[in-house]
């Protein structure tokens, strides 16, 4: 009787780790930044297993870039399929599956950080086994700033030349009664 497990891991945007979840205190993605998830898919049995069926659930917030050779992806249901073949016992075959973060615009907009879940699934006749990994993904802030220096420059740029002018005269009355 075969068994299969999954593990699903996510590469860590600053150090390049993967791990299995990023939380809210972890370093975050962008919009429009790539995400590459590692999936490990080991045969925990004794037996061969000609085919397992694998397959990568995507959310909302990710585009699907790039998958293991002959993976599909049905954009309609964001599910990448791909089969892995003749996985011996106790063997374990990794892959990757790239994605992007959709843009700053896709993003809710009520929530400057939003954390999202990606599924790994493996199945075989006798079993499924799926595992999940956490991201999280920083929306960028750009606060309205009120506009800087003055609204009225050339009301301020005459007064300033005004100003400059009398000094001068100052000056010079003052060099000429001493």
């Amino acid at each position: 009787r075969g068994e299969i497990s999954i593990d699903k891991l996510v590469r860590n945007p600053s150090n390049g780790n993967f791990v299995d979840n990023l939380g809210t205190s972890d370093p975050k993605f962008a919009a429009g930044q790539e995400v590459i998830f590692r999936l490990t898919v080991k045969n925990v049995s004794s037996v061969n297993l000609s085919t397992v069926d694998v397959f990568d659930f995507l959310p909302a917030e990710l585009e699907y870039v790039s998958g293991p050779d002959g993976a599909t992806y049905d954009s309609k249901n964001r599910e990448l399929k791909f089969v892995v073949k003749d996985l011996a016992a106790n063997a374990s075959r990794d892959f990757e599956v790239k994605a992007k973060v959709v843009g700053a615009d896709k993003l809710p907009s009520d929530r400057s950080t939003v954390c999202v879940v990606n599924t790994g699934e493996a199945r075989i006749a006798e079993n499924t086994d799926k595992d999940n990994s956490q991201l999280c993904i920083e929306r960028p802030i750009t606060p309205s700033l009120p506009k800087t220096g003055p609204a009225e420059w050339m009301l301020v740029l005459t007064g300033s030349g005004a100003a400059g002018f009398a000094g001068l005269k100052l000056l010079r009355r003052s060099q000429k009664i001493g």
